[in-house]
């Protein structure tokens, strides 16, 4: 089926982004990946029910907000938590704005880098769960699987949850999980395997 593109936008950050319009709501595209939408609600709602399935967050960190998709089913489990959420490209803001305000409720959003931003808060634990769900276009920012981050992420979280692109029939998409061999020595890390993701939780 064709889809329905509604608006184009262009990002520094994601380049060409695409609003469509489906028969369940609205998705957005980044070079043919889908990053927001129904597909992405049921993408953390089945991610949350199997890696966090005792935990009752308080208080939230999303890296990587981009329209908001992931508070849906954040609002439906755990619907009293306060969420923090981090976005560098302010045209996602926007179109989150103008498709998906209801994502924005109940959320300190706010525009930066979110290496940055780790970078500069105080190490001691602030969120019972951190989310990471960054993306440039197609592509994952590479400082954010880092030992270094993940271990100054996990200063700050009881429990962190990391979303990775992952097609597996393609050879060359296991060095993008090399990272977890080192990090596993650390923590105890489980992994959820999804059609086009991997979720990692540590």
């Amino acid at each position: 089926m064709k889809k329905h593109v509604i608006a184009i936008y262009s990002s520094k950050e994601n380049g060409k982004i695409e609003v469509v319009k489906g028969r369940t709501g609205y998705s957005v595209v980044v070079d043919d990946i889908t990053q927001s939408g129904p597909d992405i609600e049921m993408l953390w709602s089945e991610s949350f029910e199997k890696l966090t399935p005792d935990i009752q967050p308080a208080a939230i960190l999303i890296l990587g907000f981009g329209t908001g998709s992931i508070m849906v089913p954040i609002k439906n489990r755990w619907p009293d938590a306060t969420v923090t959420a981090i976005e560098l490209d302010q045209t996602m803001i926007k179109i989150a704005r103008t498709y998906f305000p209801e994502n924005l409720h109940q959320v300190n959003l706010s525009k930066r880098d979110g290496f940055k931003y780790i970078a500069s808060i105080e190490k001691k634990i602030s969120f019972d769960l951190a989310i990471i769900d960054c993306y440039i276009g197609d592509s994952e920012p590479g400082d954010m699987k880092t030992l270094s981050f993940l271990q100054d992420l996990k200063k700050i979280s009881h429990h962190v949850l990391l979303n990775q692109l992952f097609l597996s029939e393609k050879k060359t998409e296991l060095r993008k999980i090399e990272f977890l061999s080192a990090l596993d020595k650390l923590y105890p890390v489980k992994a959820l395997k999804l059609p086009y993701n991997i979720i990692i939780s540590y």
